[in-house]
């Protein structure tokens, strides 16, 4: 089964990774899927759970002392910096 890109933009850049690596597309995308294949499957549990709840608590800490101190102002400018940078799905453009 051939899978052919219609994006333009996916298309030159495989073809600019391959340059580099000295690959055709088939071979780019076949490392590409691999690496990220092996991604999905390493990452998972690499951290012990004691580990990860640790991390959890600090960033719910972070998360409520950034509540407990941005004021709306700051709001207000966080608001306005973004207008126009994402469509009205909330997707950045």
């Amino acid at each position: 089964m051939a899978i052919t890109p219609r994006n333009k933009k996916v298309e030159d850049q495989i073809r600019r990774l391959g340059r580099r690596l000295g690959k055709g597309p088939s071979a780019v995308i076949a490392e590409v899927v691999e690496r990220a294949m092996q991604a999905d499957t390493t990452g998972r549990n690499q951290f012990p759970p004691e580990e990860i709840v640790r991390r959890k608590a600090l960033i719910d800490s972070f998360l409520a002392d950034m509540a407990a101190n941005t004021t709306e102002d700051d709001r207000r400018i966080a608001r306005d910096l973004d207008k126009g940078r994402h469509d009205d799905a909330g997707v950045p453009k």
